[in-house]
């Protein structure tokens, strides 16, 4: 893959909208996390980079040390492109609710759940475009990742 921090689209999501979630008894956050880490081949460095979480504190939560805060799932599921079966199933393991699913109605949540809902279908859905766009409308950041610091990084 010559871009690391750039997950491709599926290519044919007609067929891959509903994706399958291989679901297990036994599934936690972590193994749920690991599994879409490996099936995308990135690594915990890559993580990082892909969503401004800083490596020890992805470290942490892959080890169990500390729970995903709601924004960290956020910029994982628009990092790593999952599908919104995915999305669901991992907020619903993590006990999270996802964005707009809290009664809350605010431009923060909308933007954050546009992002989540088409990461999974359109290239530009990136964190680094989330973040800009909730800057523009000066609303707080999911992380400090922002389109010009995403393009040094490369």
């Amino acid at each position: 893959m010559d871009d690391i921090y750039t997950i491709p689209i599926e290519p044919d999501f007609e067929k891959t909208i509903c994706k399958d979630v291989k679901k297990s008894d036994d599934d936690t956050v972590i193994s749920f996390l690991l599994d879409c880490m490996k099936e995308k081949n990135i690594g915990n460095n890559q993580l990082s980079k892909m969503t401004g979480i800083e490596k020890g504190e992805i470290s942490r939560y892959l080890n169990g040390e500390r729970k995903i805060s709601n924004d960290h799932l956020c910029l994982i599921c628009i990092a790593l492109r999952l599908s919104p079966d995915q999305q669901r199933y991992l907020f619903n393991i993590a006990k999270e609710v996802m964005p707009r699913e809290k009664g809350k109605f605010n431009e923060r949540e909308s933007i954050i759940r546009f992002y989540m809902d088409a990461c999974y279908f359109l290239l530009e859905c990136t964190v680094a475009n989330c973040n800009n766009r909730l800057s523009k409308n000066k609303e707080p950041l999911l992380s400090l990742l922002l389109p010009e610091k995403e393009k040094q990084s490369k």
